[in-house]
């Protein structure tokens, strides 16, 4: 995986991860993760379970 950064003024800087989704169809596909943990530590060159919530259309990194 690959990151990300977005500063949100006085409440920090949070990481989002770029990871690869293999899709239904057998297709490598790259995506950015919601940013919303605030340290890559531990998740950079990991594989991870993420989920995706239809009712935003983001990517989670679920722990």
């Amino acid at each position: 995986m690959d990151c990300e950064t977005f500063n949100r003024g006085r409440y920090g800087t949070y990481v989002g991860f770029y990871v690869v989704i293999n899709d239904e169809y057998g297709e490598e596909r790259k995506v950015l993760t919601k940013h919303c943990h605030s340290r890559a530590d531990g998740y950079l060159g990991c594989q991870v379970d993420v989920g995706f919530d239809a009712s935003t259309g983001e990517w989670i990194v679920l722990e």
